[in-house]
């Protein structure tokens, strides 16, 4: 079996792809990674080139048993630093054709809602009836905060997520490094297209769920509030929980669509949760409420 160098037009591809625009002309991204590799072949994401330290061959034996040896390419540790967007090449990159699970919503697609037949409708209607909630992210600015959500929701069999425009690039390398792969099993990213957030939330109530916005304690009584969240959460189902930008929060303006606030019990010595901490910990109460719940129905 001939082993291929790797050619100074693929490196060019590849740095290339640093760039959102040319990610979308091409049709692909890159990140990298072992996981990332292994992620790929499990779910049969369709490969372009595999670049490979090739003074670590013996990390990848098993896994290239299963790929097209015409893809693979071999080069040292610093040509690998040259086209990775990390200071650290991780052994590997991996450059594949990128997922169509991005869903587009305008404004004429939000006003549908309003028929039952619309198809948004209908697919948040199931998905909710099977996992009681989804959750819906406000302008994202931080790659590594999207992935980890990514991470932590599929970890939950939330499979398909809200975002808000205007939010950092779901297919850049730092998203899908920080997603470790799980960014393969999403069935869906629900994008609704820059602002509107308020007319997507008043008509997404057409489907009967309630609104929660994940907003930090501030009383003593609000934590009383929210420890009665946690305990009963299946009396507030099915339910869209929204989180605000990183840095802004929840507008004002959005304010008067919420049913009720969700906020996490903390000590005075911080500020607030990071985003993506505060979503796995909603997340995990309201996964436990629902699981026991469907578990306790069958026995």
């Amino acid at each position: 079996m001939v082993e291929q160098n790797l050619t100074r037009n693929i490196s060019n591809f590849i740095n290339e792809l640093k760039k959102k625009e040319k990610r979308e002309e091409f049709g692909y991204s890159f990140a990298e990674g072992k996981n990332i590799l292994i992620s790929c072949l499990q779910k049969n994401i369709p490969l372009k080139y595999i670049v490979l330290d090739k003074t670590k061959k013996e990390l990848f034996n098993d896994i290239l048993k299963k790929v097209d040896n015409s893809i693979i390419y071999w080069t040292d540790e610093q040509n690998l630093l040259k086209i990775s967007s990390t200071k650290t090449s991780y052994f590997c990159i991996t450059v594949f054709k990128t997922p169509d699970i991005i869903e587009n919503v305008d404004l004429n697609t939000i006003k549908a809602i309003d028929n039952r037949n619309s198809s948004l409708f209908n697919e948040i209607e199931r998905f909710l009836d099977r996992e009681k909630f989804i959750s819906a992210f406000l302008q994202i600015s931080d790659p590594g905060n999207l992935g980890t959500i990514i991470r932590t929701s599929i970890g939950f069999n939330q499979t398909k997520i809200i975002l808000f425009e205007s939010h950092c690039d779901l297919f850049s390398p730092k998203v899908i490094r920080s997603s470790s792969g799980a960014i393969f099993s999403l069935e869906k990213i629900i994008n609704i297209s820059e602002n509107l957030e308020e007319i997507f939330l008043n008509k997404i109530k057409n489907i009967k769920l309630k609104i929660g916005y994940a907003e930090k304690s501030i009383n003593e009584n609000n934590i009383i509030g929210d420890i009665e969240f946690y305990k009963n959460s299946q009396r507030f189902l099915p339910l869209l929980v929204l989180y605000g930008n990183e840095g802004k929060g929840i507008p004002e303006r959005l304010q008067d669509i919420k049913d009720f606030s969700i906020s996490i019990p903390q000590s005075n010595n911080i500020e607030s949760y990071n985003l993506s901490i505060s979503h796995a910990i909603i997340t995990y109460s309201l996964y436990q409420q629902t699981k026991l719940q469907i578990i306790a129905k069958k026995s």
